[in-house]
């Protein structure tokens, strides 16, 4: 699977590096010591000097605080929906929508802002 993988990334590493960065990232922890590993890590190292590549990665670093503030609201096991929730976690619902919205706008086309802005919108968190 790993080679069919690293294939697959090669062909459509020019078309869109995110996409094959993202299949071929795990690989050299799976293939740990083989030449899939070695030729898994060599493709990471060419995909992480595309500008997309870097968005992604500066993105999933802001991602993790978001995940950490839904790790927090999450912990209410309430309807976010509901005004009573918005109302007792609204200094944390403010942190979000500020991480969020800075990501939509630093990183508009990363994978990881996609996934704050459906955290986001989980909590009904308007985000511009």
């Amino acid at each position: 699977g790993g080679r069919k993988k690293l294939e697959q990334a090669e062909a459509v590493r020019e078309s869109n590096p995110v996409e094959a960065f993202v299949m071929v990232e795990k690989l050299p922890t799976v293939f740990k010591g083989s030449p899939l590993a070695t030729e898994a890590t060599e493709m990471i190292g060419k995909l992480k000097k595309e500008k997309a590549v870097t968005s992604e990665l500066n993105a999933r670093v802001a991602l993790e605080g978001v995940k950490k503030l839904d790790q927090q609201l999450g912990l209410g096991a309430q309807d976010p929906k509901k005004p009573e929730f918005q109302k007792a976690y609204a200094p944390l619902l403010t942190q979000l929508k500020n991480k969020t919205q800075q990501m939509k706008k630093a990183w508009p086309d990363a994978l990881a802002t996609k996934e704050a802005l459906e955290t986001a919108e989980r909590y009904s968190v308007e985000i511009k």
